[in-house]
């Protein structure tokens, strides 16, 4: 297999779903708004939403993040709750939204 096309292909039937916190600035935001459009030339399915929540819900995911880096983080109850709570609430939205 040479290029991306037959790659692409083994994509078929697969959605992609990219989530984060800004449509612009950062890392995240300009290499989303690349590859959705290249993902869609492609005909491969694939949405950029923008998660939206409160400053102690991003606290938390930035705590997650830089455990997955390797630093320190101690999940609290509060912030497992705030998380799960907003996630949630992202769900029910999205299961309201037209296909």
């Amino acid at each position: 297999m040479t290029g991306v096309r037959p790659l692409a292909r083994l994509l078929k039937g697969v959605r992609i779903c990219n989530i984060n916190s800004t449509a612009a600035g950062g890392g995240v935001a300009e290499l989303l708004s690349q590859e959705i459009p290249l993902l869609g030339a492609l005909r491969v399915e694939a949405d950029w939403w923008i998660i939206r929540g409160e400053e102690q819900f991003f606290t938390g995911t930035k705590g997650f993040l830089n455990a997955l880096q390797g630093g320190q983080y101690a999940l609290t109850e509060e912030v497992r709750r705030i998380y799960e709570a907003q996630n949630c609430s992202v769900a029910r939205d999205a299961r309201l939204r037209p296909e």
